[in-house]
């Protein structure tokens, strides 16, 4: 295997990727950001504008603004920006879709996608000094505390549907776990100590509820207990990692590592130890609570979280390991998703079987948020280039 390193990923991605999306995935006849592109880089506009998909691109644009190496992106974020605003925002929050040209399509109010627009919101700001930014994230953590609350058994609801009633069970510790990134990118950008308190609630929120024997679960009864099926044993390993990095940027924000280093020991074990598919060496999509596998394909976001994850033990808990463990995701990532023959320089495999081969053709726009974070991190942590990111 031919082992490549952090300016190999950081050419691909802002040297053949992202003026790709710059490109083609970026809609200047309708507006707004296209939801995914076909292997020849065209847009596919057939299932609408789903709302995570521009607030993932605000990010994405915003943090390469930032960093310096994609001209026009601070424009092309607030391009995303207006539209978002224009289609999507409700009464009562974010509406989950919009036909192309912004008419509605799903009008449910998702918890998830509402963690997503904080965390735009919280990029554009620092990006752009926007302050329009800080108030719609401001009016959506209210929408969040004053109508998806759960007072009894703590955290949020799922949200709601076209007519204003709570979506269906299961409960899911995913979104909880995005507006924690949310609230940390909010502070962050601001500086404002208020939404690290919020962010600890969260944190014990997890440790109370999500994280059960030894391992993070992902769907819960209306009083967060796993749901007592075959669902409430799921566990995946890239929201383990993705949990541990976020714990990490957390301690670091606040000091306070000595109050995370035992949860974080306890989630980063258990996904380097059940995790990670002995074939390949890259990151399997789901294994039950006893660590056995469950779906051993794999998906672009699980290697991109493990990246961050093992960026953020070796910089912060001294592993000896983690650097190792790093340079081997990014090299299978690399190998079997990015690098790969048949499609045109800077395309991916988004969605890969055990043998290697890919399952899905097409490339979602919503994977550029976790190659761009994942970049920036390996970069910063690892001391790795001197820029912004």
């Amino acid at each position: 295997m031919t082992v490549v390193d952090r300016q190999d990923f950081h050419k691909w991605l802002y040297g053949r990727t992202l003026p790709i999306w710059q490109q083609f995935g970026i809609d200047r006849e309708a507006g707004g950001f296209h939801e995914k592109l076909g292997a020849d880089c065209r847009p596919i506009t057939s299932d609408g504008k789903r709302l995570i998909v521009q607030a993932r691109q605000i990010y994405v644009f915003s943090h390469a603004a930032i960093c310096g190496h994609l001209e026009g992106a601070l424009e092309d974020a607030n391009h995303g920006f207006e539209f978002l605003i224009a289609h999507y925002r409700s009464e009562s929050g974010w509406c989950h879709s919009v036909q192309r040209d912004g008419s509605p399509l799903d009008s449910r109010r998702d918890f998830y996608d509402q963690a997503f627009v904080i965390f735009a919101m919280a990029w554009l700001y620092k990006a752009s000094g926007n302050r329009r930014a800080l108030e719609y994230a401001a009016e959506t953590l209210a929408f969040l505390d004053t109508v998806l609350a759960d007072n009894v058994s703590g955290g949020y609801g799922e949200g709601l549907d076209s007519n204003g009633q709570k979506l269906q069970l299961p409960k899911r510790q995913n979104p909880h776990m995005h507006l924690l990134e949310a609230l940390l990118a909010l502070h962050d950008a601001t500086g404002d100590g208020g939404y690290l308190a919020r962010a600890a609630a969260l944190i014990s929120l997890a440790q109370d509820r999500f994280i059960v024997d030894g391992s993070l679960r992902e769907y819960f009864t209306e009083n967060l207990r796993p749901l007592p099926s075959t669902s409430g044993r799921l566990v995946e390993p890239g929201h383990h990692f993705e949990w541990v990095w976020l714990l990490h940027r957390y301690a670091e924000l606040t000091g306070a590592t000595d109050d995370i280093s035992d949860l974080v020991d306890l989630l980063y074990r258990f996904a380097v130890n059940h995790g990670i598919d002995p074939k390949s060496g890259g990151i399997m999509n789901q294994i039950d609570c006893e660590g056995l596998g469950i779906d051993a394909n794999r998906r672009v976001w699980p290697q991109t979280e493990a990246l961050k994850a093992h960026a953020a033990r070796g910089n912060f808990a001294d592993d000896p390991e983690a650097s190792g463990r790093l340079h081997s995701v990014l090299t299978v990532l690399m190998r079997d998703h990015l690098a790969v023959g048949g499609g045109a320089p800077g395309t991916w495999l988004e969605h890969i079987g055990v043998d290697a081969t890919g399952i899905i053709d097409v490339m979602p726009a919503s994977t550029l948020y976790h190659l761009v974070l994942a970049d920036a991190e390996i970069g910063r942590l690892s001391n790795c280039v001197e820029d912004p990111c």
